[in-house]
């Protein structure tokens, strides 16, 4: 943190660093490089309070309340700086009348990223409904990632219940991050080498990854993003050492499989981003970006095989993340960037990149998991909330899908460029997600015993008989858009670590 500027007043000011600057050059008008979280509470909130309470949070927390200071375009870095009063009012106010006018509302609010030429790069709807309020956040990413976002949201919540007093919505004790049970082990040389890079050829190799095929039919226009929930009950515990994030992998890999030879797309390997949060002790709740990426890649075969040979492959690739030495934060190539390098010219480059070559090397799509979220903002005894949480979506992955946990089920949001689906295709994926993410957490069911003949031989096939198509894991793919009747709810101890 510099204390203060060059001239007597000036606010204090902090040097963005890489990650935050690359937030920066991903966020264009029609891309909005912005995080979403959000809580529907039972009953009505008192717009007075919840002012204050944002106020009181975003004042203490200064990531949430800085703003990116004039210069140059030739300077080096971008610089924060944090005024004692925020420039504009961040909280603003809309009714719905059903889930449909909800997402209408959700939409608009989400249609851009806050300014960071003004403080707060935070923005918070009040929308009021019938019997509910949704609270919705829409930051900036270069100034909150997830776990900020909710941590916020926290804050605001719990400021609210002391100007309210409102003792019905006390809170739980704000969440940890995951812990595991037990110590993570080095990993052998072999693991460390192939977490920390891998040689160009090797890493080529995978190249160029599949596409979600695009369904835009009903849509004319390619500009805007759409946003949908899907509500997921908790994964039961299907193996030893699987992870929830495992099985959401995994599943994404099978929908964008299937989706793809639907649209009669080249069977290619598929890449996952999976963000991994750093956000490590002594760190304020409200730390800004503290993430990295990892990628799962399988190829085609992979991809195509029954569930439990795909959430092995997928188990494999991401314990040995888990089990690797922390790594900080990354930023990529700009890490290694010169810090006089003037960021116009790296925005310049940096998009005419993503332009060119982003089919070639970006990931197919990005699975997101706050993980589990115990005592959610505004929870309360008698009425649970339902908390949501999305990440922003930029081509050419055109979709992000973001998870979060709480009460025992899994919150999912589908973010969705336009350009890559149409409100319906998104819908139709949704389901096919939906169906898929059952195959994965729905034990098979056992067989049938054959009833022996008079011989005592066990009978065969009936004469005739054909497989079905549709069967997981099978070359015919009806079965993907196919909803098979309600998960199987899983007993309450039975849920995977995140």
């Amino acid at each position: 943190m510099i204390p203060g500027g060059t001239r007597p007043g000036q606010p204090p000011r902090s040097r963005f660093v890489p990650l935050d600057e690359l937030a920066c050059y991903l966020h264009a008008p029609a891309e909005p490089n912005n995080v979403h979280i959000e809580v529907l509470v039972p009953g009505h909130l008192d717009e007075r309070a919840l002012r204050r309470a944002v106020g009181e949070a975003i004042a203490a927390a200064p990531r949430a309340s800085g703003r990116m200071a004039a210069g140059s375009a030739l300077r080096g870095r971008y610089l924060w700086e944090f005024p004692a009063v925020p420039d504009v009012d961040p909280v603003s106010r809309a009714t719905w009348s059903d889930e449909d006018e909800l997402a209408a509302v959700r939409n608009r609010f989400l249609a851009g990223a806050p300014s960071l030429r003004t403080s707060p790069p935070v923005r918070l709807l009040l929308a009021a409904g019938p019997e509910a309020t949704c609270v919705l956040v829409n930051a900036h990413h270069a100034a909150l990632d997830g776990i900020s976002a909710l941590e916020l949201l926290r804050d605001i919540a719990a400021r609210y219940q002391a100007i309210a007093g409102a003792p019905e919505l006390a809170l739980a004790t704000p969440a940890s991050l995951p812990v595991p049970a037990s110590p993570a082990r080095r990993p052998p040389p072999a693991l460390a080498d192939q977490v920390r890079g891998r040689s160009l050829a090797r890493a080529l190799r995978r190249y160029p990854v599949a596409r979600i095929a695009p369904d835009r039919q009903a849509r004319g226009g390619r500009d805007g993003h759409g946003v949908r929930l899907l509500l997921l009950p908790a994964v039961p515990r299907p193996a030893s050492g699987v992870t929830v994030t495992d099985v959401l992998v995994a599943a994404l890999i099978a929908t964008v499989a299937r989706w793809n030879a639907e649209h009669r797309r080249a069977g290619r390997a598929i890449a996952i981003s999976v963000p991994v949060s750093v956000h490590g002790p002594g760190l304020p709740a409200v730390a800004g970006n503290q993430t990295r990426l990892v990628t799962v890649t399988v190829g085609p075969a992979t991809a195509a095989a029954e569930p439990p040979v795909l959430l092995a492959e997928v188990s494999r690739q991401l314990i040995v993340t888990r089990q690797a030495r922390p790594q900080g934060a990354s930023a990529g190539i700009l890490d290694a960037m010169p810090g006089w390098c003037p960021v116009a010219l790296k925005r310049l480059a940096f998009r005419a990149t993503l332009g060119t070559v982003g089919r070639v090397v970006c990931d197919t799509t990005m699975l997101s998991n706050l993980g589990n979220v115990t005592g959610p903002p505004w929870s309360r005894p008698g009425g649970p909330v339902r908390i949501a949480f999305s990440a922003p979506v930029h081509m050419p992955r055109g979709l992000a899908v973001s998870v979060v946990t709480a009460d025992g089920q899994l919150q999912v949001a589908f973010r969705y460029r336009y350009a890559l689906l149409d409100d319906t295709a998104a819908a139709r994926f949704m389901e096919a997600f939906a169906a898929t993410f059952e195959e994965f957490t729905t034990p098979p069911a056992p067989r049938e015993r054959a009833a022996p003949d008079i011989e005592g031989d066990a009978r065969g096939p009936a004469a005739g008989a054909t497989q079905d198509p549709g069967l997981p894991g099978r070359q015919g793919l009806p079965h993907v858009l196919r909803r098979r009747g309600p998960a199987v709810q899983p007993a309450p101890a039975a849920r995977l670590p995140d």
